[in-house]
């Protein structure tokens, strides 16, 4: 029968594919390929379709959409694959619970400064710190609109030189002085930036003070100026965490510290047409970047590893 032998014909074809290295866990579908398995033994969280911060349930997986700035939209990013980490920033989305100087009108989300004149404006918030050890702090901003001011001043003086950094909220442009291992802004939205501080603690341990103000000009020296009682920055989603990974999913806090468990993906080695083995995987990112990781399947499994070069996964393919 010729169609038997046709079937025959495209089986074969495609099993070549596959150990040639064709793409079947592709993770921009927002499923997870037959072959696939996660768990995560803690809520997470993620950006949805219309860009906004989404919570997961437990073992929930976190098929996560990333900004394009060329398009102004939001696209399939892939799946989110991340470690364990814990966010020390208590209060971490609700900037009324830190201590207020000269902000009395902000809410959750907005820092606002108020009409006292000649003075700083801020609000501070804490966590506790371990000498010694590198953080990436790190937050979103944004103006709002009708505001007269437009930068956000941010202050850690957990370190030999105190860190003062500005963030020019229209633009992403980001200037800082003091002891910092790196600095930067990255868009996340069209109007949407989040800045991030990386640095190590030479402080005792114990609870650290970080100042969010804001700042009448582009510069990282803080000056006192005359409030307006109305303007300042959209602000949320603050985060401190031990290590040094700039794309941590968003990780909320109230009165205590807040550990995201690490996401476990198991792929089936059946699903590539392969054997118990070593072989080499390609990894294919958000950002359509590469890299390829030396793999064991036992059992016909394996795990993918949580300390990839990116941490939302476009594809994966035998090469």
């Amino acid at each position: 029968d010729d169609r038997g032998g046709a079937k025959l014909m495209l089986a074969g074809a495609r099993t070549a594919l596959l150990s040639a290295g064709a793409r079947p866990f592709d993770f921009t579908r927002g499923v997870l390929h037959p072959g696939a398995s996660l768990t995560r033994a803690s809520i997470g969280t993620y950006r949805n379709s219309a860009g906004a911060i989404t919570s997961a349930a437990i073992h929930e997986p976190r098929f996560n959409y990333v900004y394009n700035t060329t398009t102004g939209l939001f696209e399939s990013g892939g799946l989110l694959v991340e470690p364990a980490s814990t966010n020390l920033w208590l209060n971490s989305n609700d900037i009324t619970q830190y201590t207020n100087v000269n902000a009395t009108n902000s809410t959750a989300n907005a820092l606002i400064e108020n009409a006292d004149t000649n003075q700083f404006h801020y609000r501070q918030g804490t966590a506790t710190l371990v000498s010694g050890t590198q953080y990436m702090l790190s937050g979103l901003v944004e103006e709002r609109v009708g505001s007269a001011k437009r930068y956000l001043f941010v202050r850690v003086p957990h370190v030999a030189t105190a860190i003062q950094s500005v963030i020019d909220a229209a633009t992403g442009a980001m200037i800082s002085i003091g002891t910092t291992d790196s600095f930067g802004t990255i868009r996340v939205s069209a109007s949407q930036w989040m800045w991030f501080i990386l640095f190590t603690s030479n402080a005792t341990t114990g609870a650290a003070s970080f100042r969010l103000c804001t700042q009448s000009s582009y510069s990282t020296t803080l000056g006192a100026y005359n409030g307006d009682g109305t303007s300042g920055l959209n602000v949320s989603h603050h985060q401190c965490a031990a290590g040094n990974n700039t794309l941590s999913s968003r990780i909320i806090t109230t009165s205590a510290d807040v550990t995201r468990s690490a996401d476990v993906l198991a792929l089936s080695g059946s699903a590539l047409g392969l054997s118990d083995g070593s072989y080499t995987m390609r990894y294919t990112f958000d950002d359509n970047t590469t890299q390829d990781v030396a793999t064991t399947i036992a059992s016909g499994v394996w795990t993918v590893p949580t300390n990839l070069n990116r941490t939302t996964i476009k594809s994966m393919r035998r090469v």
